[in-house]
């Protein structure tokens, strides 16, 4: 397994690691500065969903070849 597939699945368990608990705490706590990076518990989901999103574009560019 190359460096990029081993990323790729500690990005893909810390999403779902983080999911899982945000399905537990409510709106006003998302909405609460963390100090993190992003601030916010919101802010942090956008950058994720921005990602993926970003990600699925480029698996049909040449992107998806040089990385493979």
């Amino acid at each position: 397994m190359n460096y990029y597939n081993v990323m790729a699945n500690y990005n893909q368990w810390m999403n779902q690691k983080f999911y899982d608990i945000c399905a537990d705490i409510t709106d006003l706590e998302c909405k609460s500065d963390r100090g993190a990076f992003f601030k916010l518990i919101d802010g942090t989901i956008n950058h994720i969903l921005i990602t993926i999103a970003d990600n699925q574009l480029h698996r049909s560019t040449k992107w998806a070849t040089i990385l493979a």
